[in-house]
């Protein structure tokens, strides 16, 4: 066979065998997104059948959660004429152990963690022996137990929190334990104790400030700042100043009459440039107070917002 005929019977098998590949090809890519096509369908249906069933979950639970709350209004549980966020029952921890006394341990320990929580290393600055350290750990146990029961008592005889009514029967059901408490320690330790732990939120924010600003207080100056601020909020507006002007910022200076009082007794305790950082995290929390209260002016009441 001449050269020239062998040469194009190879092209030509060459170029069958190129287009049988090309065809192959286009046929198993085909194959292939039918497939994928199809599983994405039956993906589809997947989903929306999941999205049926969450719908028919969704309307159970709310029908279960109307039924709940209707019977617990039919049943009395809130006194008439409340509102529906005041409706659902209250179950006050002393009243379940009423009901169950084998939880009156855990009670103790719950009670106990409250009671001890904000105190830090406030008890070991005491320098108490061993029996002594835990008579006052139950004393401030009894104190705690005895706010708790009086707040409940006090909101069962409807006393709303925070006005003068509640404050007092609140405060006087802790005068007897607190008058042991004094006996054991001191009234001087005792404002120390327990007056200034009640600072200890406050004293926290204002030290992640001051740590920013490069004048961080030492854990024995945050025990004298939150003593400090105990100290000049027990002592009140001096004579001839309003009260108001005491302990409300001015809105020029950032600052009330009793952070100066604050920042006069901080000045015999820290450096100068702890002092100048602990006036200016005091007026921007201030600001930011300030600011929050002329939102909260124009929100309807007992309502809320987010910021979006």
């Amino acid at each position: 066979m001449p050269r020239v005929s062998i040469v194009w019977v190879i092209l030509l098998a060459a170029i069958a065998a190129l287009a049988g590949y090309w065809a192959w090809r286009e046929h198993a890519l085909a194959a292939a997104a039918a497939l994928r096509v199809q599983t994405a369908e039956q993906r589809l249906d997947a989903a929306d059948r999941r999205v049926v069933e969450f719908g028919h979950r969704a309307a159970a639970a709310e029908s279960a959660r109307a039924t709940a709350e209707a019977k617990l209004t039919t049943a009395g549980s809130s006194p008439a004429g409340a509102s529906a966020a005041d409706s659902r029952k209250q179950v006050h921890l002393r009243d379940l152990v009423r009901d169950h006394p084998e939880l009156e341990a855990a009670r103790m320990i719950i009670l106990r963690r409250d009671a001890l929580r904000n105190l830090g290393d406030r008890l070991a600055r005491l320098n108490l022996p061993p029996d002594k350290l835990a008579q006052l750990e139950n004393l401030l146990v009894e104190r705690t137990l005895a706010a708790s029961d009086a707040a409940t008592a006090a909101h069962d005889a409807g006393l709303v929190e925070g006005t003068a009514e509640y404050y007092k029967a609140t405060a006087n059901a802790q005068k007897d334990v607190e008058t042991e408490i004094d006996a054991l320690i001191g009234k001087d330790q005792e404002r120390q104790l327990i007056g200034g732990a009640s600072y200890k939120y406050q004293v926290d924010t204002l030290e992640a400030s001051l740590a920013e600003s490069g004048a961080a207080l030492t854990p024995d100056q945050q025990y004298t700042l939150s003593n400090l601020m105990d100290g000049v909020n027990r002592a009140g507006a001096p004579r001839g100043v309003a009260a108001q002007d005491y302990f409300q910022a001015d809105p020029s200076s950032g600052l009330s009459g009793k952070d100066k009082a604050l920042l006069d007794k901080a000045a015999d305790q820290f450096s100068p440039e702890q002092v100048e950082a602990l006036r200016n995290a005091i007026i921007s929390n201030n600001r930011d107070e300030q600011a929050a209260q002329a939102i909260f002016k124009v929100l309807p009441s007992g309502s809320g917002f987010v910021d979006d």
